[in-house]
């Protein structure tokens, strides 16, 4: 995994992330250049989705993180298709929506929203029809 930090709506030339991944095999390390794609605002022509972790990647507990409602509502602007997961079965998707609007401002449509207890279902669905 790489994961993108929230300035890759600003004008700088390109954004790394502190990302270390190892090699199960070789028990090799490599942090940034080596794992994490070099983002500019340029790529952002070459992607028409983008998916975002919630809890601990856009948010943290009841506050965004640093730049998140600037590049959530930026993607939307471009009319971008962005997705949003989370693995935390305790909330609702109107609760997700709620909270994205309380602290974006952003309407979340709710088939943006995907969580573990959505995803059981849809798989329980599909097991017994």
């Amino acid at each position: 995994w790489c994961f993108l930090s929230f300035n890759i709506m600003s004008s700088s030339s390109s954004t790394q992330t502190n990302v270390a991944k190892t090699n199960e095999d070789t028990n090799e390390t490599k942090t940034n250049d080596a794992v994490c794609l070099k983002w500019d605002k340029a790529n952002l022509k070459d992607y028409d989705t983008f998916i975002f972790d919630c809890d601990g990647v856009v948010w943290l507990s009841s506050s965004p993180i640093d730049g998140a409602k600037e590049v959530l509502n930026g993607l939307a602007a471009l009319k971008k298709r962005v997705l949003y997961l989370s693995n935390n079965s305790t909330k609702d998707i109107q609760m997700y929506r709620n909270k994205f609007q309380k602290l974006f401002a952003l309407n979340v449509d709710s088939q943006q929203i995907f969580t573990s207890a959505s995803a059981a279902s849809v798989y329980l669905s599909v097991v017994i029809p």
